[in-house]
């Protein structure tokens, strides 16, 4: 990921961001793990071990590291979740020490934990060790070498040493256990701040009480996220003071030893790749960004679940797009101006094509193409643009006119200035003018969720993504009562479904006084403009019943001008001839899918 990507947040200079204040690696289709830390096995006492893998293999045949015959073996060991693990220790074994083999462990972010190469002749041991200390939870990758290999077979033994620290189990009475319909969306992004208001019972988006039981018991085990991985904030409404109380109760303590964690009282589940002063929560004030975000997905769909990366790069894309439990993905960073520097959101291909999700990337804060744009840009990307959306209790003063700071040749436009909490140290209020395409782009894939929910809800669809059978049948988003339903069919209807602004409806005193200058969308010419059309969740727009009517969920919407399916298809080509044939970077240069997965209009 180029250290040039950014946060699309509102431009005010033409080299400057402004930040608003607030008021002062599982493949898709894989079994569902059981929440480890804390389940059958538990966390190894203190100073004790305890077995957390048992495996054997063959080496191929091989002189001085190469493979002669078939490739060098690689396994996977879990380090327990929820545990705190003083060392992780691997032996490898085999008879004979003249056959000389190697040992390689990789952390779960993919970078080297600890190797072991003797030479075992010298030595007279047919044994290698590898030992990483204080091991975060997750999959590790540990690959076998056959340095001298005449088809070598081994064992593998991996144990887990407990540490001194025993995480308190969250209570979970009362939270409903069996699997039922949901959807998640993936948030990558820079810190969240789950002590806030939004987040929990009696904010704007929860005024009769706790969140709806998104979360569940089932989701918790789909996540591997065991009791003691629960944190139970405290909130008096002194930010500090509640900080501090749940760093002394070792609630924090949590976010180190747990892969993932789950907010109690939230709809939040959370996990970091990055490397700031605190786990998960904004460094500071200027990194609250990802509470933006995050917030601007539950405005568009309080019932989803947002799953929270703080870190932006590989590592976390990664995650996103190959967990199963994940049904979207929202990014809201790219290069200033849609640069077309090397690079793009790591793994969306796969995780669109293969794993049957839907990627939301923002376009640039600029009048820019998106098509060369490393989120927003590949065709099989979701590419949002801005709009001033003037329903769904919106800032005063928006004009419902198109953002001119705000990219070209999307597929969507979505609301650029909404009213979200945007703060590190606070737990209330709000800021009304968190402006960029990075609050447009998670509202969309927030309005997407709230589509996939009623659809799953109608038809019986419990958990997440079906696994399908490439190239014949893409993974199916929602199935049931005779349908499937891929990601390919869900974003045609929110092609079929988006509003379509009125000339009249703009309001130029209020344009003049935005971010941008606004302007009202031309009639003759609004695909140029706006794509398909505005993505909100708005009952009066009534994207949502369009969209589960072009499903066959609901009654079916009315058919667009064609002018819109001429343009977009023609951008769409366009798309695929730079993403297949121009970007060398790209998942698909000169290898585009075949048959062609796209859901074109007609």
């Amino acid at each position: 990921m180029s250290l040039m990507f950014l946060p699309r947040l509102a431009l005010t200079l033409a080299a400057g961001l402004v930040v608003a204040a607030c008021g002062d690696s599982t493949p898709a289709g894989a079994p569902v793990p059981p929440p480890v830390g804390g389940g059958a096995g538990g966390c190894p006492p203190a100073g004790e071990s305890i077995v957390v893998a048992e495996l054997a293999g063959t080496t191929p045949v091989a002189a001085e590291g190469v493979a002669l015959g078939g490739d060098q073996p690689e396994h996977t060991i879990r380090v327990p979740s929820g545990c705190d693990i003083a060392q992780l220790v691997v032996r490898l074994r085999w008879d004979l020490a003249a056959e000389d083999l190697d040992l390689e462990v990789y952390f779960p972010d993919g970078s080297l934990a600890s190797t072991s190469a003797d030479f075992n002749l010298l030595e007279g041991a047919a044994e290698e060790i590898a030992t990483v200390g204080n091991p975060p939870p997750g999959d590790y990758r540990v690959r076998v070498i056959g340095y001298v290999s005449t088809g070598t077979a081994y064992d593998l033994l991996a144990s887990a040493e407990g540490g001194d620290t025993v995480l308190p189990p969250a209570d979970l009475g009362g939270l409903a256990a069996g699997p039922a319909p949901r959807v998640v969306v993936a948030v990558i992004d820079s810190g969240i701040n789950p002590y806030h208001a939004y987040f929990h019972a009696g904010s704007p988006i929860y005024p009769q009480g706790a969140p709806p039981s998104a979360v569940t018991r089932d989701v918790l085990a789909e996540f591997g996220i065991p009791a003691q991985c629960v944190i139970e904030l405290t909130r008096t409404g002194d930010f500090a003071a509640d900080f501090a109380a749940d760093v002394a109760s070792g609630q924090w303590r949590k976010a180190d030893f747990c892969e993932l964690v789950w907010f109690k009282g939230t709809n939040v589940l959370a996990k970091s790749f990055a490397a700031g002063t605190t786990v998960i929560l904004p460094d500071d004030e200027g990194d609250t960004h990802g509470v933006g975000t995050a917030a601007a997905v539950l405005g568009a769909n309080p019932e989803a679940i947002v799953l929270f990366l703080e870190g932006i790069g590989d590592a976390a894309e990664t995650y996103a797009f190959t967990h199963p439990a994940v049904d979207l993905v929202s990014t809201s960073y790219g290069a200033p101006g849609s640069l077309p520097l090397p690079g793009h959101i790591n793994m969306s291909f796969t995780g669109t094509y293969a794993n049957g999700k839907l990627h939301f990337g923002a376009c640039d804060n600029s009048p820019s193409s998106c098509v060369q744009d490393g989120t927003g840009g590949p065709w099989w990307s979701i590419g949002i643009a801005g709009f001033e959306e003037t329903a769904d209790n919106e800032p005063a003063g928006s004009s419902g006119g198109r953002q001119s700071l705000s990219g070209n040749l999307v597929d969507f436009i979505a609301d650029f200035t909404q009213t979200l909490p945007y703060c590190m140290a606070c737990e209330d209020g709000y800021d009304d003018f968190v402006g960029g395409t990075s609050f447009a782009t998670p509202r969309s894939a927030g309005t997407a969720s709230k589509i996939l929910l009623a659809a799953r809800r109608t038809v019986g669809h419990v958990r997440g993504i079906r696994p399908g059978t490439l190239p014949q049948m893409p993974p199916a988003m929602v199935a049931g009562a005779g349908l499937n339903i891929s990601n390919w069919q869900l974003r045609r209807a929110l092609e079929q479904a988006a509003w379509i602004p009125e000339f009249g409806d703009y309001d130029p005193l209020a344009g003049v006084q935005e971010f941008g200058p606004g302007y009202p969308i031309p009639p003759a010419a609004a695909a140029s403009v706006i794509g398909w059309g505005v993505l909100t969740p708005a009952p009066e727009a009534g994207v949502v019943e369009r969209a589960l009517g072009a499903l066959g969920l609901r009654a079916a919407p009315p058919a667009k001008d064609p002018s819109y399916c001429r343009f977009q298809t023609a951008l769409i080509q366009a798309r695929k001839l730079y993403w297949d044939y121009g970007n060398v970077d790209s998942e698909t240069y000169l290898d585009p899918p075949s048959p062609d997965p796209f859901v074109y209009c007609d």
